[in-house]
């Protein structure tokens, strides 16, 4: 009787088929894209840097006709936009081609930048009133360690082995380490060294040691070791500098010290800065607090966005223009006969005519609206927003955050306008008053925070960020109306002394004339302190319905 359980056993095949359909294998195997357009941009770049920077190179060897001849193919002004452009042409190649060998010459090239950058920085120069080591270090090794470190960033972005990413980032940090040092310690020791190299020493110092904790992150140890030690360096920096300008001349009264003389400004009121701003970014890496996060939120969305870099490099192009027409039309004449130069006498404060400038009164008007119209709105429009809002967190957090953010970046886009007069100092040999540039700067800050601040009030109106943009550049016309109102119409002096108040533009003479007052600065800190106010109250008024 048979069985279902009991199955035909059946013969295996004696011969294979003659052919088969081949087993399939996924996912397939892809070609990476080659990086055509980069690659196009690199090459330019190099032809660019080639063509710059032989007649500029040339210059250096002047005094033989042969490098004279060819320093003369091009006028230097037009050399060192080539170059420049092609440097930034042979940046964007490096940070977008991973092909091995094109990391690996990009990080050689950056790594010879910088060891060429610290060298010259440590070599003795003894010529033009310049002795001892780091004579050289304007312009040569400052700009031989900026390049370096760019291309060295430009390199890690793409390496794939870690041992060599924590090489090359140790060395970045060591680096930064050793400047910062450098800075703080022999500012203080020596105030001619402060103005302007200990300065610079410590700013690059800040960019090597940020950048080393970005290529290694918050959470590693190291990193994390080295923002504490950036943080507990920016403070003591800081009571050092507070404890000599402020409670050395209450206590001590130094016989031999010129009354005349003030270490305080500017020689305190940098390294106090520079403490500050060491210990600010300290605290924004490693602090955990909801408005110290928020902020970092913040900024990263204003760097990764095109805007930011596109204003960058539209400040950095302005600010040369007016270094090089202020040069030419203040300090510099020209002998149309003989074809020289001369040095025209110019009293203090001679940057007056730098910064009093109807150029960066329109920048203003401009950035702020573009700067601050999606800090709000946008948030509204995709309804993240009421998400942020579920965190433990309340309204004035996010305001706040936002505006120090913006703030932060609307500072930075003004720091090529002082760094322009570093070459100034060094190329003229002589020091020139930078009182003026200290208080246009405090000057910059005050009335920007009520630029800002009214802006976020604007963009916390509505959904639109066209909308917030022309509210927030009526504002800033208006603002800018009343330095021509207590003009043109004959006010009385109470109305004219507050419409004075009001205008930033006054604020900004008044600051590059050297004769600002903490008086100057009230209407402007009042202000940004009343848009904030109304913007946490705009976004609470949504609990009302």
């Amino acid at each position: 009787m048979s069985s279902k359980a009991i199955t035909e056993k059946k013969e295996p095949a004696l011969t294979r088929p003659r052919w088969h359909v081949a087993r399939e294998v996924a996912p397939s195997v892809m070609e990476a894209d080659r990086p055509v357009l980069p690659r196009v941009v690199g090459a330019i770049g190099l032809l660019l840097v080639v063509v710059g920077g032989v007649p500029l190179a040339s210059r250096l060897g002047a005094s033989r006709v042969f490098f004279r001849q060819l320093s003369e193919l091009l006028p230097a002004w037009l050399a060192a936009l080539f170059a420049v452009g092609g440097i930034g042409c042979l940046l964007y190649h490096a940070a977008n081609d991973a092909d091995f060998q094109v990391r690996r010459a990009y990080m050689w090239k950056g790594l010879a930048w910088l060891g060429l950058g610290v060298l010259l920085s440590l070599w003795p120069a003894g010529s033009e009133g310049v002795t001892g080591i780091g004579g050289r270090f304007l312009p040569f090794g400052f700009f031989g360690l900026v390049l370096g470190l760019l291309f060295v960033l430009a390199f890690i972005r793409n390496e794939a082995e870690a041992r060599v990413r924590d090489l090359v980032t140790a060395a970045i940090g060591g680096l930064g380490a050793v400047m910062a040092l450098c800075g703080f310690i022999g500012g203080s020791i020596n105030n001619e060294f402060l103005l302007p190299t200990g300065s610079l020493l410590i700013l690059l110092g800040l960019f090597f040691l940020w950048a080393f904790v970005g290529m290694r992150g918050s959470a590693d140890k190291w990193g994390h070791a080295a923002s504490l030690a950036m943080g507990g360096l920016g403070a003591l920096a800081f009571v050092v500098a507070f404890f000599r300008s402020v409670i050395v001349p209450v206590l001590v009264s130094w016989e031999w010290m010129d009354p005349r003389e003030s270490y305080a400004i500017p020689y305190g009121l940098l390294l106090m800065g520079g403490g500050l701003l060491y210990a600010g970014v300290a605290i924004g890496i490693v602090s955990d607090h909801p408005l110290v996060v928020l902020t970092r939120r913040e900024l990263a969305s204003i760097f990764f966005s095109p805007i930011a870099y596109t204003m960058l490099i539209g400040f950095q192009l302005i600010g040369f223009g007016l270094f090089f027409d202020w040069l030419v039309s203040t300090l510099w004449s020209l002998d149309p006969g003989r074809g020289q130069v001369f040095t025209n006498e110019v009293s203090e404060p001679i940057v007056m005519s730098y910064f009093w400038n109807f150029f960066p009164v329109v920048c203003a008007m401009f950035v702020v609206p573009v700067l601050t119209m999606r800090t709000l709105s946008e948030e509204k429009r995709t309804g993240t927003l009421e998400m942020l809002l579920t965190a433990p967190i309340n309204e004035t957090v996010v305001v706040v955050s936002k505006f120090i953010a913006v703030f932060v970046f609307f500072m930075i886009l003004w720091i090529p306008l002082g760094l322009y007069l570093v070459s100034l100092r060094a190329e003229g040999g002589r020091s020139f008053d930078y009182l003026p540039v200290i208080a246009y700067y405090i000057a910059l800050g005050a009335s920007g925070a009520g630029f800002v601040s009214m802006g976020i009030f604007c963009s916390s109106l509505t959904r639109n960020q066209i909308a917030a943009a022309l509210l927030a550049f009526v504002g800033m016309v208006l603002l800018t109306l009343m330095f021509w109102l207590h003009r043109i119409v004959p006010f009385g002096p109470s109305m004219k002394a507050a419409i004075i108040h009001m205008s930033y533009v006054d604020l900004w003479r008044v600051a590059v004339e050297g004769k600002l007052t903490t008086w100057d600065l009230l209407f402007h800190l009042s202000a940004a302190f009343f848009w904030l106010f109304l913007a946490v109250k705009v976004l609470e008024s949504r609990k009302w319905r």
